[in-house]
């Protein structure tokens, strides 16, 4: 079961965590793996090196906040606002294909999400792209949208900033 936290539980882990990256005592790094955020605030946090692994993100607000070195592993991001966000690699396009939802590419894993594809855990951009055209070869429609994704997702990876080596935990 995912954890809710209310406005002020999480302001106090962000708090921690704060403390934690300044390597202040009393410092705690974030763990909001699993963690149902859905339509939470975050904007402006910080959140480097927070643990988000699953989180549910759905509709969160994580403009401007910084993400750099962010677990963020099979969390939720549909819908999520990321313009402004630092330290993502991601791109997400959307609404496309027949259930005109949102696809998400994770540049760095090269892990495309799309629905339930692959019980909801996706693949490279490559197993996507064959998975395309295996279930669309008679939509045109829905090829094309597809196909201009991958696209853009070949094109971000391509020119994405390197990722850089993960700051040591304490």
């Amino acid at each position: 079961m995912m954890k809710r936290f209310t406005p002020e539980e999480l302001a106090e882990v962000l708090r921690l965590h704060a403390l934690w990256l300044a390597d202040a005592d009393g410092g705690i790094r974030a763990n909001l793996c699993d963690a149902n955020l859905c339509g939470a605030d975050l904007y402006g946090a910080d959140l480097r090196y927070a643990n988000l692994c699953g989180a549910n993100l759905r509709y969160a607000n994580l403009c401007g906040a910084d993400l750099y070195g962010a677990d963020l592993r099979y969390a939720n991001l549909c819908g999520a606002d990321l313009r402004g966000a630092n330290g993502i690699n991601i791109i997400q396009v959307g609404p496309i294909g027949s259930r005109r939802a949102t696809t998400t590419y994770w540049i760095d894993e090269d892990r495309v999400v799309c629905g339930c594809w692959n019980d909801y855990l996706g693949g490279t951009l490559d197993e996507f792209q064959a998975r395309v055209h295996q279930e669309h070869a008679n939509s045109p429609r829905y090829l094309a949208e597809y196909t201009e994704a991958i696209a853009q997702f070949r094109v971000a990876r391509e020119y994405a900033e390197p990722k850089p080596s993960k700051q040591e935990e304490v």
